[in-house]
């Protein structure tokens, strides 16, 4: 019977998800997660509270002007579940994005030339003042940037007030590998109960 239950465990855990993110409750703070900002938003600053983070953003612009990443390393063609947390006292959309990256944690820089592809996900969500969970499915496709990495971005550059992010998760979707998904991903939103 000891062995039994041995057996089942080691199932169990073979078959849970496996978190990919390094740090996906901010507990490092800048080591795992990056804001990238054009000079408009210099004063920007992510704030740090109790697994979330937290931006005031003061004005909108383009999208991509103010980003929010880190690595996600997938691998291709695999389908994988992004969920977070998140709420605003603002207005406009934020976008989530999976695309290859300058790999800025290893010190890689942008290459003149290279684009910056996606890798499965774009979509967009707007924050409202309750917790809201949004969870995405992205197929994940080949990084054929070897300076680049597999990167999840919240593009914040379309949105102007306090947005707050928690409880982010990668992980594979293996009871969903038969998922029909677009280059762009899914996204659902709903209430937090």
């Amino acid at each position: 019977m000891k062995y039994f239950l041995i057996f089942l465990t080691v199932i169990g855990l073979s078959l849970s998800a496996r978190e990919i993110l390094e740090d996906p409750t901010f507990k490092k703070k800048d080591k795992y997660w990056r804001l990238t900002a054009f000079e408009e938003y210099k004063n920007v600053e992510p704030k740090y509270k109790r697994k979330t983070v937290e931006f005031d953003i003061s004005h909108t612009s383009e999208a991509s002007y103010i980003s929010y990443i880190t690595e996600a390393d997938t691998k291709d063609d695999r389908i994988y579940k992004i969920e977070f947390k998140f709420k605003g006292d603002g207005q406009g959309e934020i976008f989530i994005k999976h695309m290859a990256y300058p790999n800025f944690f290893k010190r890689k820089r942008y290459i003149e030339g290279s684009p910056l592809v996606n890798l499965g996900l774009h979509q967009k969500f707007t924050p409202s003042s309750e917790w809201q969970i949004a969870t995405c499915y992205v197929k994940s496709k080949v990084n054929k940037e070897s300076n680049y990495m597999k990167s999840l971005l919240f593009w914040m550059g379309s949105y102007q007030g306090k947005f707050t992010l928690g409880e982010i998760s990668v992980t594979e979707a293996k009871d969903k590998q038969d998922l029909t998904l677009g280059d762009h991903g899914l996204i659902e939103v709903r209430k937090e109960k």
